[in-house]
């Protein structure tokens, strides 16, 4: 279950052409935007753990 709210994915998938969202694609691409999400913070948590070193 994804935390990010699904009406603001619905805006995004219509915004990018669809007439209709279903709840099974609100619900997937959801997922894998927080799933970008983590992999986004956990490299920035490591590329600030190495600055703190350097420092």
């Amino acid at each position: 279950m994804s935390e990010i709210p699904k009406a603001p994915i619905a805006r995004i998938i219509k915004e990018s052409g669809a007439e209709r969202v279903s709840e099974d694609a609100k619900a997937a691409l959801a997922e894998y935007l927080e799933e970008v999400a983590r992999d986004v913070a956990k490299e920035a948590n490591n590329f600030l753990f190495f600055f703190k070193v350097l420092s």
